[in-house]
């Protein structure tokens, strides 16, 4: 399935803007946007002050008690971001891994992976848990809110290490847009455009419409990717204390699809596999290494996602929110697994084996929530409450799910040769079925998975002072599973007429949050916070009383942060910047059982421990600076893996992206910047003993930036990763045999803005 990204850090937005003296209004919704803030112009920048992610209810982000940060569309486009999968360049301690296919990515933040089943997939739109799959344009999104550490008090099971929230662009009444061209290396052309005003003449009536539509080579051999996009909204004002808001985004796409790569092992090395350095890379060119698929894999369908919301406001100003989602992902998926399951071997002349696979997945997911806040006076101050509940209703559904073992001795495969013309595209369910030339599948299986979340939460935000604020947050979660499920040979039978069964056990939690806040000063603010998290967990262990069984159930993965800091904002709220340490644990940590593939294994408790510093603002007028450091130890603190250390901690982290712009003089509007990205990789060691530290680089990118601005037009130059600097990093621990990937390389583009 998709993985997942994640970014952390400091409270601010980084938006086009209004004069530095508006100020905001609070946000009804999670939204980034409000009137004040919206002003269209090219230069200008402005932070956001209020937030919802955290509670659910508007607050202003130095008065929270948790490490939140929201990352603007401009802001990601700055820095060169144009999937979720890259957002970790902007975030110090964030370690991904690096390749620019979507049906791979994975991410950790503070060293800890997500167990990745859909119904805790951290990422959330518009507040909706998403439904295995994560937006492949980022085109209709205002912006990324990434809230550090637990969440599950608000947004149910989730995991421990945090919450992604993507915010749609909203309906706005004055008419207004831009549209933009970019283009440059590996074919890389992608066309935007986004309009906006009101349908009627008294405003009541306003509407959005985002488009989009790219089209990108191969960096990588074989790989690419296309999509194109269509995001219309509206809002209509009932009255003036009743809206009604209505998102869509629909994205067609086309991109290969692949596992990464298998390292190659010389097992007449001393100490065999548990000798690291009877491991390495194969040695295959990075273009070739990237990708390790045939020209005919795919991954194409399309991804939808709409909504409705209805919002009343109360004559006490408290406020009621009604809303319904629906979600989908549709994809045809063809690819191969090299090595099929195992490493390669170092002897370029021996042939390489394969599994290969097809499926057609079809996810739809329905959810709703009700959500009622606002303010009571008690003890001399305004308290505010909130009361929610919600029901996610998902169905992943895969028919058929095919796969073909091919070894290397019957096709004459190697993959040091390159001969993909041998293994010809399976092209359907044919290519598996009886007379397919892939013919009989090795499995053949189809099932509906349907999983329920559901859950009520209540919080406060209470106020005993002037200066010290409390966020308390308790909630309760349930997530349930049935299956229909068919095998194992081809033609299957129907998947509606198979009965339902329970793949594994109910699982339901109260979860938990507190935190303080606390003015130093104006400008300046101490937090403390503590919050539990529940995952339910859909793992099962090898049980060697039954090999080919289901396996033993793992059970649910718990965990808490805790965390405390410093906040602080500029007067003109211009600058923001937060200093925490924090330690984040779980329980019951899983890993794939490196020793039985189908399988998981609990590796016991784990915990990251570290400090993490940000900085967002201006410098001065025309200065813009966003800066991330951190460090981090994430180690094993029980089970069989105790006094290891997690090989996606990062030990030591700095993201730092500028630019600056010449307001006055005969080169005004002219502006320059960068990015620098460093992540020092912790040591990769196996439950097995081996070291394979050597194998792991360090990542060192830069990126450097040339823009013009005149007028209502902007000019872009950009330059992602100037030094080449390549590496090469692990998706799961312990499993050494596959899933490697190699970062993209140099790569320089252009772009024209044009604003109206």
């Amino acid at each position: 399935m998709l993985g997942t990204t994640c970014a952390l850090i400091a409270p601010a937005v980084h938006a086009q803007t209004a004069p530095a003296s508006a100020s905001p209004k609070p946000a009804a919704s999670s939204g980034p946007s409000n009137d004040a803030v919206d002003a269209v112009t090219v230069t200008a920048t402005r932070f956001n002050t209020t937030v919802t992610s955290v509670s659910k209810t508007p607050q202003a982000i130095i008065d929270t008690s948790q490490s939140i940060k929201v990352f603007s569309a401009d802001e990601l486009s700055f820095a060169g971001i144009n999937n979720l999968s890259d957002l970790g360049k902007l975030d110090s301690g964030q370690y991904t891994t690096p390749i620019g296919s979507g049906y791979v990515t994975q991410n950790y933040f503070r060293g800890f992976g997500g167990v990745n089943t859909c119904g805790n997939f951290p990422i959330k739109i518009n507040g909706f848990r998403s439904n295995c799959e994560m937006p492949a344009d980022l085109s209709p999104y205002e912006s990324v809110d990434v809230l550090k550490g637990a969440s599950s008090s608000v947004y149910g099971q989730s995991f421990v290490s945090g919450t992604l929230l993507v915010n749609s662009k909203q309906p706005k009444k004055d008419f207004g847009g831009s549209a933009s061209l970019s283009f440059g290396q590996f074919d890389h052309v992608e066309g935007q455009a986004d309009v906006y005003g009101s349908l009627t003449a008294d405003q009541r009536l306003y509407g959005r419409l985002v488009v989009s539509a790219g089209n990108e080579g191969a960096s990588f051999e074989t790989f690419k990717r296309k999509h194109e996009t269509i995001a219309p909204s509206l809002k209509f004002e009932i009255s003036d204390k009743d809206t009604l808001t209505w998102l869509l985004n629909y994205t067609h796409l086309n991109d290969g699809a692949g596992f990464g790569i298998p390292l190659a092992f010389n097992a007449s090395g001393p100490g065999g596999a548990a000798n690291g350095a009877n491991y390495s890379v194969p040695d295959l060119s990075y273009k070739k290494l990237g990708f390790l698929q045939p020209p005919w894999s795919k991954h194409a369908g399309h991804w939808l996602d709409t909504s409705l919301k209805y919002e009343h406001r109360f004559d006490n100003d408290w406020r009621l929110s009604i809303a319904a989602e629906h979600n989908e992902a549709n994809y045809d998926n063809k690819y191969l697994w090299v090595g099929a399951f195992s490493a390669l071997p170092t002897d370029k002349t021996q042939p390489t084996n394969v599994y290969l696979y097809f499926d057609t997945e079809r996810d739809h997911q329905w959810a709703g929530e009700v959500n009622l806040f606002g303010d009571v006076e008690a003890f001399g101050h305004k308290q505010t409450l909130f009361f929610g509940a919600d029901y996610t209703e998902s169905v992943l559904g895969v028919s058929p799910y095919l796969g073909r073992y091919w070894d290397g001795a019957t096709s004459g495969f190697n993959i040091y040769k390159g001969n993909w013309s041998v293994l010809p595209d399976p092209g359907g369910v044919s290519g598996f079925a009886s007379g397919g030339v892939y013919a009989p599948a090795s499995f053949a299986v189809a099932y509906n998975r349907k999983e329920v979340n559901s859950g009520f939460e209540t919080g406060a935000i209470l106020r005993p002072s002037d200066r010290l604020t409390f966020n308390l947050g308790a909630r309760w979660s349930n997530d349930t599973q049935r299956q229909r499920r068919v095998c194992c040979s081809l033609p299957l039978g129907s998947v509606d007429d198979a009965p339902k069964t329970t793949p594994r056990p109910d699982q339901s939690k109260w979860t938990y949050q507190l935190g303080a806040n606390y003015a130093l000063r104006d400008g300046l603010h101490a937090y403390l916070s503590y919050g539990t998290t529940f995952e339910a967990a859909n793992r099962y262990g090898y049980d060697p009383a039954a090999p080919m069984g289901a396996g033993i159930f793992l059970g649910p993965q718990k965990g808490a942060t805790k965390e405390a800091g410093v906040k602080g904002q500029s007067a003109n709220k211009l600058v923001n910047w937060t200093l925490d340490v924090f330690e984040t644990s779980i329980t019951n940590s899983f890993q794939q059982d490196p020793d039985h593939s189908r399988y998981s294994m609990s590796t016991g408790a784990q915990r990251a421990r570290g400090i993490e510093a940000e900085w967002q603002g201006k410098l001065a007028p025309g200065w813009d600076l966003t800066a991330s450091a951190s460090s981090t130890k994430n180690e094993y603190t029980g089970g069989p893996l105790k006094g290891l250390k997690s090989p996606f901690g990062v030990p030591l982290g700095l993201s730092v992206f500028s630019s600056y712009k010449l307001l006055d003089g005969p080169l005004k509007g002219f502006g320059f910047g960068g990015g620098y990205i460093y992540k020092k990789r912790a040591p990769y060691k196996l439950n097995n003993g081996a070291d394979l530290s050597s194998l792991i680089n360090d990542n060192k990118e830069l990126d450097l930036r040339l823009f013009y601005e005149l007028g209502a037009w902007r000019f872009d130059l950009y330059a992602n990763n100037v030094t080449n600097n390549r590496y090469i990093a692990p998706r799961l621990s312990n499993a050494v045999g596959y899933d490697w990937f190699v970062n993209q390389p140099r790569r320089i583009y252009a772009k024209i803005t044009a604003k109206f």
